[in-house]
Order: C-alpha cells, then sequence, then structure tokens
C-alpha cells in the first residue's frame, strides 16, 4: 500500500489539470468544490488501481476514506461514503 501510497502525491483530478495562476482566480467556493473532487478522484483511483487496497477493503480490514486539511486550523475534515 505505501509504494501505491506515493504516487497519490501527485496532482490530480481538477486541482492537477489546473495551470499555473488559475487557482487564484477561483472563488473560494469553486476551490473548496475542486478540493473536494479532486479527494474523491483520488480515493477511487486508488482503490481501482491497488489490488492490495482492494483486497484488504474485500475482506473487511481497511477503509479508504478521504479528507481535506485546513493549513490555518488544523482541522481535518473527514468525508463519509455520502458526501
Amino acid at each position: 500500500i505505501q509504494e501505491h501510497a506515493g504516487g497519490t502525491l501527485e496532482a490530480r483530478g481538477p486541482l492537477g489539470r489546473a495551470k499555473n495562476g488559475t487557482l487564484d482566480s477561483l472563488s473560494s467556493d469553486r476551490l473548496d468544490a475542486a478540493v473536494r473532487a479532486n479527494v474523491h478522484q483520488t480515493v477511487r483511483q486508488m482503490c481501482a488501481e491497488s489490488e492490495a487496497i482492494k483486497q484488504r477493503v474485500a475482506a473487511g480490514g481497511l477503509r479508504v476514506v478521504g479528507a481535506t486539511y485546513d493549513l490555518e486550523s488544523g482541522a481535518v475534515d473527514f468525508f463519509d461514503d455520502a458526501d
């Protein structure tokens, strides 16, 4: 799992496709939505591409949960399956 997790640090999804400078022009709501979409896509991709993750999830020994971390407050927002 750790080998695969390193790849998740690459920019993916809506934020990964953004060009330099375009994030500054996004409204706070649009940026939050893009971040959440990026997290969801990364979780789906990890679960689809990693046999180790798939096996552990299927066996009930692992649950993959997306989250965001607020740099200013230190708060972590964990997403449930419906988010």
